[in-house]
């Protein structure tokens, strides 16, 4: 029903199409795609830098040049869907697991429970991952046990930051 609230569809794809809208005074798809295609670079950059930090510079032009020329997430950037956004989300939840294990940043693990969260905004899959992030910061790295339950904590802070808002707006919604 028009004008009813829903918490049918995640909400982050939305607020990125009507921000656009708002800083742009239009309702252009091509700003939306302009955005898309800097989502898209932003992707080959990231999926450079992880696989570098991984593996080496060959692996990593190998990786960027695949993801580039992907088929999905070319044309992702004239169709306005969530596999964009959610898979540089992902990546950057990734890039701040693996920069954690080896700097121990405590800030690190908000950036990736943020990111979680942040992905589970765009696609909803995720919900249910953060018990198991945690557990990965508590299990992974080799610092004492206090900081590793720190680390999972504020992983789940940061979580639940970005998606508390949502889950408590979906739990006053009547159906």
């Amino acid at each position: 029903i028009a004008g009813r609230l829903t918490s049918m569809r995640p909400p982050l794809m939305p607020f990125l199409i009507a921000t656009v809208w708002r800083l742009t005074g239009t309702e252009s798809l091509v700003a939306v795609r302009a955005i898309q295609v800097l989502l898209s670079l932003a992707l080959v950059v990231l999926t450079y830098a992880l696989t570098l930090r991984l593996f080496n510079r060959q692996v990593g032009l190998i990786a960027a040049t695949v993801v580039a020329f992907y088929p999905s997430f070319l044309f992702s950037s004239v169709l306005l869907l969530t596999e964009l956004p959610f898979t540089v989300l992902v990546l950057v939840m990734v890039l701040c697991f693996d920069r954690f294990l080896e700097t121990r940043n405590l800030w690190l693990a908000v950036g990736c429970g943020t990111a979680l969260g942040l992905a589970a905004l765009t696609r909803s899959v995720l919900w249910p991952f953060v018990p198991f992030l945690a557990l990965f910061f508590a299990a992974a790295s080799r610092v004492p046990w206090r900081r590793r339950l720190g680390a999972a904590l504020l992983c789940v802070l940061g979580y639940s930051l970005v998606v508390g808002p949502w889950a408590v707006r979906n739990s006053r919604l009547r159906t």
